[in-house]
């Protein structure tokens, strides 16, 4: 305005072309205002001394001010963008500052007398704001909000001074556009704290996704020595470590974008690249919170279960358990008796436990306990097979007359007649007493040993039996990514569907393992080896015969000796004894032998006998089915381990997720725009444009390069053993083995971000970032068996 009034400039476009006609009225309006401004202004000048000249010429000065203050307005704009871009505050104090500053060193200029000063305070920012909450509606917008696109308002105020009078005009600044450096850079951030920053999104979501990849495999089977249909080193490859940072970068684009590009590097043997980028679009089309393992292994079409792997398995995983649970009820052990010599200590393995516990005693103990349970079972009393010698005569024999030479008192000796029949009486002998029997301890315990060993054997027979014979209905898994509920979650849930029909197929995996392994009682036999080799002595033969002797000739000297009555009888008995022994042709010693041996003979046999019901050199039997006639129960504990067993380690293996806190959800906005606020109140939609080379497209700027460690070749740190056997025997947890992956993995990514322009007036800028990855992971599984060729530490 002059100083005795006030003209408003029309502001000019400058952000396109416009058509001739358009042009042409346009200029005709300008011409019109322009010749009203100069005669107002000429008759303003009249008053204050201002030739027409210098108004025009004034005019002139305001205009380019004019420009060059917008132009360092819009210069000021940038600079706020470039430090905190989603402090409204913060960039509104740095673009005031920073336009201060360019206002102050170009202004006040003097040019042909004039002087033209600048005044921006009227100059602000304008921004359309990014709703931190973009589920609420326009309504409930709350004040939780930071800056999306940022322009300039308000007015330039440009006084031209002369010493004949000034000029001064207020210029409304003109929409140049909106800059979307905010929403990109605070976009950009978000996606590489996510994918560059150590344990990451990008990292945990890859371990996650690894770690059940691992899991579901190895509870199929994967790498075990037992019912293994794939090798260790095909659980987890280079292709499922591309397959998984592919899908986690799909994932974080999604998130932060809204948007991803499409993605034909995923593969899998069920899924082509152009398959796989379907299915994954998908299943993130329609956002909300899902879980990256029900998408990955989807890709795998691992949406069955095969219940006889995760059966077999777990019943493998309780083989040493079941093992003492079984030679117990068959009388071999105690396991109280056991766990109180343990002292606390753990013990992995069942022949662990027996070496560190069974002493001499304990194991004569047993041993007797055992041999009497054997015979109790084959209906053979114990007058038949331990006690020899009933307490009566075994028998009588008629001795043939002969002449004894009698010596009296006085020495004179009288020939007497001896004979007649006699009574044979075998002292009785306990066979149980015989000292012997300790000493065969460490026979009993090599005999237990094998005994377990055949257990063990059959046990696992069962296993195989289930894991590839057995019919049973796969199980199903949904794998929905929203549902809240985990693979490993979804896999207990459909236990109890598998297990409805466990009595038939689990009779049937026992008929049939019974049928194929069978085994002979080392114990048993040893024991027969043993009474044979040493039945004399166990029986006392020679003791015996010696008592016979002595009863034989007490009974034919006292028949002689009715009428001597002064003679001496322990001479005369001695005497006698010896001719009863030394006088083959006589053949009473050799009578009482053949009495012994028959006796011998007949206690032999039902020894043999008792100790050769279902074991002998000639029959074989099933330990399974000496335990199912012992216990009466026709599953002898595995339904119970199927029932339980199979529950804890699923349990554990989801545990053992969480606690590495590798699970995890992402949660994804369900609408492919975002939701700002204009400077009016209204709301705006406006998308994102996103281009990213993945790692493994071999692009310029984008690379990836990993190595992989299996189990058999880990070790861990030197402190954590990294394959570990967790189990104790004599406590109610189930064996599992950990196995443990090293991954260290590293690449890099190019990201362009620009605005989708869906609100108009956009600058079409791009931002560009290249982004680097890398970690180390551990990736570790449970299983209930040991996998191929890794050494475990118990």
């Amino acid at each position: 305005m002059t100083d005795r009034g006030s003209m408003r400039a029309l502001s000019r476009d400058r952000r396109g072309q416009m058509p001739f006609s358009l042009i042409a009225i346009v200029l005709i309006i300008v011409s019109s205002l322009s010749a009203a401004l100069i005669a107002d202004l000429r008759n303003g000048s009249q008053e204050v001394g201002l030739t027409v000249g210098e108004v025009e010429r004034m005019v002139e000065l305001s205009d380019d001010a004019k420009e060059q203050v917008q132009d360092l307005a819009w210069r000021s704009l940038l600079i706020s963008c470039g430090g905190d871009p989603i402090n409204e505050s913060a960039m509104t104090s740095r673009f005031h500052s920073d336009l201060e500053g360019r206002i102050s060193s170009s202004f006040p200029v003097t040019r042909s007398g004039f002087t033209v000063k600048a005044n921006v305070s009227g100059v602000k920012l304008s921004f359309m704001l990014l709703p931190l909450d973009q589920s609420l509606t326009v309504e409930k917008f709350t004040d939780k909000y930071v800056p999306a696109y940022v322009g300039l308002t308000g007015s330039i105020m440009v006084q031209v001074s002369s010493d004949n009078g000034n000029l001064s005009r207020e210029y409304l600044i003109e929409d140049q556009g909106k800059v979307p450096w905010p929403l990109l850079n605070d976009r950009m951030k978000g996606f590489e704290r996510a994918v560059s920053n150590d344990l990451g999104d990008l990292d945990s979501m890859v371990n996650y996704m690894l770690e059940s990849l691992a899991a579901y495999r190895a509870v199929q089977g994967w790498g075990s020595v037992v019912i293994g249909e794939k090798g260790l080193a095909e659980t987890i490859t280079e292709r499922d470590l591309t397959n998984a940072i592919d899908l986690g970068l799909i994932i974080l684009q999604m998130v932060h974008f809204r948007q991803a590009t499409p993605c034909y590097g995923i593969s899998t043997d069920v899924l082509g690249g152009e398959g796989c980028w379907r299915f994954v679009d998908e299943s993130l089309r329609e956002g909300g919170t899902i879980d990256p393992a029900d998408v990955f292994l989807g890709l795998y079409g691992y949406d069955e279960l095969d219940w006889r792997k995760v059966f077999a398995q777990a019943l493998n995983s309780a083989i040493e358990r079941l093992s003492l649970r079984w030679m117990e009820s068959l009388g071999l052990l105690k396991l109280f008796e056991l766990v109180e010599r343990s002292s606390e200590e753990v013990f992995s393995f069942a022949n662990e436990l027996i070496e560190r516990t069974f002493d001499v005693d304990l194991a004569e103990e047993h041993f007797k306990k055992w041999l009497k349970e054997a015979f109790e079972e084959a209906g053979i009393p114990d007058t038949l097979y331990r006690f020899f010698g009933a307490g009566w005569p075994e028998g009588t024999i008629d001795i043939e007359q002969m002449t004894f030479q009698l010596v009296g008192d006085d020495s004179e000796v009288t020939s007497i007649a001896l004979g007649g029949l006699v009574a044979l009486d075998i002292p009785q002998t306990d066979v149980l007493a015989w000292t012997g029997w300790g000493e065969f301890h460490e026979q009993y315990k090599k005999g237990t040993l094998e005994i377990l060993g055949a257990i063990r054997r059959e046990i696992a027979s069962v296993s195989e039996q289930i894991s590839r014979s057995m019919f049973l209905p796969k199980g199903e898994l949904k794998l929905d990514p929203r549902d809240g509920v985990s693979f490993l979650d979804e896999m207990k849930a459909s236990l109890t569907i598998a297990l409805d029909q466990k009595s038939t197929w689990v009779r049937a995996a026992m008929s049939t393992a019974g049928s194929t392994v069978m085994t002979a009682d080392p114990l048993a036999e040893a024991t027969k080896a043993e009474f044979m080799e040493n039945r004399d002595i166990i029986l006392g033969r020679q003791q015996a015969l010696e008592s016979m002797v002595s009863s034989v000739a007490e009974q034919l000297l006292s028949s002689a000796l009715s009428n001597h009555q002064d003679v001496p009888w322990d001479e005369n008995l001695e005497q006698l004894k010896k001719l009863i022994v030394g006088d083959d042709a006589w053949g009473v010693y050799d009578s009482m032998e053949r009495t012994f041996d028959e006796h011998a003979q007949f206690l032999q046999g039902y020894f043999l006998a008792g100790l050769s019901q279902g074991s002998s050199s000639g029959a074989m039997s099933s330990r399974m089915g000496d335990v199912i006639a012992r216990t009466g129960d026709p599953y002898a504990g595995i339904s119970v381990v199927l029932s339980e067993d199979v529950t804890r380690l699923l349990s554990d293996i989801s545990n053992g997720l969480r606690l590495r806190g590798n699970q995890m959800s992402v949660s994804i906005p369900s609408s492919p725009y975002f939701s700002l606020l204009g400077p009016d109140g209204r709301a705006h939609q406006e998308s994102l444009r996103v281009e990213l080379t993945y790692p493994d497209e071999n692009s310029q700027g984008s690379w990836l390069s990993s190595i992989i460690t299996d189990p058999r070749n880990y070790r861990g740190s030197p402190d954590i053993d990294a394959q570990i056997h967790d189990t104790d025997i004599l406590g109610s947890k189930a064996a599992s083995y950990q196995s443990v992956w090293k991954l260290t993995y590293s690449g890099a990514v190019c990201l362009t971000l620009s605005p989708g322009g869906e609100i108009g007036q956009v600058l079409p800028v791009e931002l560009e970032r290249h982004l680097a990855f890398g970690s180390d992971l551990s990736v570790a599984v449970l299983t209930g068996h040991a996998l191929m060729g890794v050494s475990y530490i118990n």
